[in-house]
Formats: C-alpha cells, structure tokens, sequence
C-alpha cells in the first residue's frame, strides 16, 4: 500500500508549499490529543484512546496547523494505534467540544498497513520532528519508506516525490515533476510511474517524448509533463499506467 497525496488549489506547486509550511511553522510544540470524552489534552492518559493529535498555533490565524485523525494511543513517546488521514493546511484551531480544525490545503490519506506499534518507528519520527524542530522532513521519510501516490489538481501542478516507489498520477495541465527540500525527489526511473489513465491514453504510442529544456517533456494533446534532469531516451511503455 501507501499513502495517498491529494492536491489542491493552493498546494498545487508542491516545491513552494512544503517550503512556506516549514517556513511559517515557527512556533514548534508538541500538540494535543483530542477525543470527546476528555476534549483537548496535552497530558494524554496512556490508557485512552484519541481520535485526533493536532499541533499548530491556534492564536495566530496565518500559521500552519496539522490534524491526525484516526485511532490513537499514546505512551513515552510511542504513538500507536491507526492514523486515517493526515491534514496540513492554516487557520488552525482547537476545542474541547469540537476537537482540532485546520483549512486543509493538502489531504493525506495514511498507509492502512504501516504498523505503529514499534516505539521509535518512522511516523513516530516524523511527529517528533515535527513538535520538536518545526519541519516536515521526517514525514519525507516515512513517506520514501511507504511509497505515495501524488494525486494533481486540474491545473498546472509542480509534484515531488520521495525516496521509495512513487506514483504520481495526471489529471491534465502542464505538469513538472521535480526535487524540492532534502527528503524529497524527481522522477526516477525505473522505480516511479506516470500515471496518464486520467488523460485517456492507452498505449506508448500515443505519446511524444522529447528532451524539453529542463528534462525528458511527455506530451499528449493540450496537456504535458515535465520530468526534470531526465533523459527522454530512458522513459519507455514501463514508466507509465494507461487508461
């Protein structure tokens, strides 16, 4: 399995998102759990369960926030259980009657079969990262292990991906898939897939492959990707999914 990341409008340039989240989450804190029993807790009891961790700054409006929300233990740092989905976005805010809220700006459907049992795993690394250091960097690397799935919005989109077996999946639009912040990656070969069913193709043929200005460029009527640093002559029929 693996995760699955769904763009949107305002995260559509993934490069620039990831680097103004970082950039804003200046605040670092460890979060609270939250389930509506005991509301919002930043001493969870071992015992309970919490169907959502958030952490962000709830009294400033403009600073990015992140929501877990699923099944969740917590214990000296372990946090076990099942995580469902996984929000960033801005505005975000917390309640002891309604628990955490945050503008999504980028979704996150969560791997089902990660185990989070192991104390010190990757996506307890990630959460530390996080409250600890203020970056995402961790969660770069529990998504390489795991693989995504990098889902465009209709537009224009700038996608990364990450050290393991990506699929970035195309929707139309001139899109560019590229390195951004250390953890993340372009296309590599031989281990990514370009997902076009979305555009109706159905077979190599149907596509023209030429070495663009930036890296191997894919075209299929009004709509094209971008490969950065690629060589057009190494993408052939494996690299992709059709229709």
């Amino acid at each position: 399995m693996a995760v699955t990341i769904d763009l949107s409008f305002l995260s559509s340039n993934m490069v620039a998102y990831f680097n103004l989240w970082d950039s804003f989450y200046n605040t670092p804190n460890f979060g609270a759990f939250w389930n509506s029993t005991d509301g919002v807790v930043t001493n969870p009891d071992p015992t309970a369960t919490y169907t959502q961790y958030g952490a962000g700054d709830s009294a400033s409006l403009f600073d990015p926030g992140i929501v877990l929300d699923g099944s969740m233990q917590y214990i000296q740092g372990n946090l076990t259980g099942t995580v469902d989905t996984i929000t960033l976005g801005y505005f975000y805010t917390e309640s002891d009657a309604n628990g955490m809220d945050v503008a999504a700006t980028m979704e996150i459907v969560n791997d089902p079969n990660y185990d989070l049992s192991g104390a010190g795993d990757l996506f307890d690394f990630a959460v530390f990262q996080l409250t600890t250091q203020g970056t995402l960097s961790g969660f770069y690397t529990y998504f390489g292990a795991v693989g995504a799935n990098i889902d465009d919005t209709s537009g224009n989109n700038v996608m990364v991906g990450f050290a393991g077996a990506d699929t970035f999946i195309f929707s139309g639009g001139d899109d560019q898939v590229t390195a951004g912040a250390a953890g993340t990656f372009g296309y590599q070969d031989g281990t990514d897939i370009l997902d076009v069913s979305g555009w109706g193709v159905t077979n190599f043929s149907s596509l023209t492959v030429t070495n663009g200005s930036g890296g191997a460029l894919i075209e299929f009527g009004s709509d094209s990707i971008t490969l950065d640093g690629v060589n057009a002559s190494v993408i052939d029929a494996s690299d992709f999914l059709f229709a």
